[in-house]
């Protein structure tokens, strides 16, 4: 009899070894994820201070798509914020412009690789290969201010998203906010009857 129930006790903690051992079944899930990242590090995109006699201020976002779904997908983007300061001053949408970077991805094909100003509408940077193979790339972010640009703090905000193509997969959205600091330092302005003019005087005009 002892003997018996020694013997059921030890099925019984092998048992309760195996189900810690192999833990219960967990379901499995399909990845589809989206990350947008600035190349310099951090989570928002910052063009710092720039002054209107400056050059360009460029900056660049690494985009990417981690999936085994095994669908083709697109990447858009779109501006959800423009550039502004607190009053509602906007930065002309002609001095903000992008392109998607050359050869920064592996697979699939790069939109927009011509510079272009940053628009709110949706705009395709990349399409995946047919097979829907996870890929990453690069976008480069250009602002250049001009001298009629009011100085101030800006701030701004993109949304970017994955869109899997014949997939009842859904989509994912990532949101990259936007900042920058922009001077006049040198620049005048003449009042006149019409209006008024903004013009820089440097040190070789005094």
């Amino acid at each position: 009899m002892k003997k018996k129930q020694f013997l059921t006790l030890i099925g019984i903690l092998g048992i309760c070894l195996v189900f810690v051992l192999c833990g219960p079944v967990q379901p499995s899930f399909a990845a589809f994820s989206l990350s947008v990242e600035p190349y310099e590090g951090g989570y928002d995109l910052r063009f710092g201070n720039a002054d209107t006699q400056d050059t360009k201020v460029v900056k660049e976002v690494t985009i990417r798509v981690t999936t085994d779904i095994g669908k083709q997908y697109r990447v858009y983007q779109r501006l959800d914020k423009p550039l502004s300061t607190p009053d509602s001053v906007e930065v002309d949408r002609n001095n903000f412009m992008m392109y998607t970077l050359t050869n920064s991805n592996t697979s699939g094909t790069l939109e927009r690789i011509e510079e272009f100003p940053v628009m709110s509408a949706d705009s395709v940077l990349y399409t995946s290969d047919t097979a829907g193979t996870g890929d990453s790339f690069r976008v480069v972010y250009t602002l250049q201010p001009t001298i009629e640009q009011a100085a101030g703090s800006y701030h701004g905000r993109m949304v970017f998203y994955a869109v899997p193509i014949d997939s009842s997969q859904e989509r994912v959205v990532e949101t990259l906010n936007m900042y920058a600091e922009l001077s006049n330092e040198g620049a005048v302005e003449i009042t006149t009857d019409e209006g008024f003019k903004r013009i820089r005087i440097g040190s070789g005009d005094i």
